[in-house]
């Protein structure tokens, strides 16, 4: 990747609306790069991307390995170099396991993942690449999380889905140069258990 499309903002420059809504975001990750410096030149819009990413994350039925092993799918799926970079430390102090994470780092199904975690791998992936989520996954994701767990479940892929285009469309990569994610073809090939 290219220099950050846009250049990173300083809280010295910021009008009145846009120090109020960084605020908040500046005393939780000690700093508003990645993809709140795009966002906040819609200030209302970094607002409410701050705190549907915080309901996401603290506030879901769905416990937190569990969230952090869904951003990771996405992350890899869409090569976010950032998102995998920030959420894979985020998955470390979740307890998600490192066998786990390793297996997602290389695009393919972890070979033991708890019944929940091989629910929420299925639907993520189908829900990623396939038509359509196929009832029998549907049926299993709800026995698994309940109506409210599959509907936050979903957000959670749409939600890191659109910040993974920020990142892209702002050309923001992990810091410091590195690529923590390799170009894959095929990551988490459909029917692959």
């Amino acid at each position: 990747m290219s220099e950050p499309r846009f250049r990173q903002l300083t809280l010295e420059e910021l009008d009145d609306e846009q120090r109020r809504v960084i605020e908040p975001i500046v005393a939780f990750f000690g700093s508003f790069e990645g993809p709140f410096n795009p966002t906040l030149r819609s200030a209302e819009l970094s607002e409410k991307t701050f705190a549907l990413g915080q309901h996401l994350l603290f506030g879901s039925t769905l416990p937190r390995p569990l969230i952090e092993m869904v951003v990771l799918i996405r992350a890899r799926f869409s090569f976010s170099q950032l998102e995998w970079w920030s959420h894979r430390r985020l998955a470390r102090e979740a307890g998600l396991s490192d066998a786990i994470c390793n297996a997602l780092h290389q695009g393919r199904r972890p070979e033991v993942m708890t019944e929940h975690e091989a629910v929420a791998y299925d639907f993520s992936i189908e829900l990623l690449q396939a038509p359509a989520v196929s009832d029998e996954t549907f049926a299993r994701a709800r026995d698994a999380f309940g109506e409210r767990g599959v509907v936050e479940l979903t957000h959670v892929l749409g939600f890191y889905s659109m910040i993974a285009l920020v990142l892209k469309m702002a050309e923001i990569g992990a810091p410091d140069g590195s690529t923590p994610l390799q170009p894959m073809a095929d990551p988490f090939p459909l029917g692959t258990k």
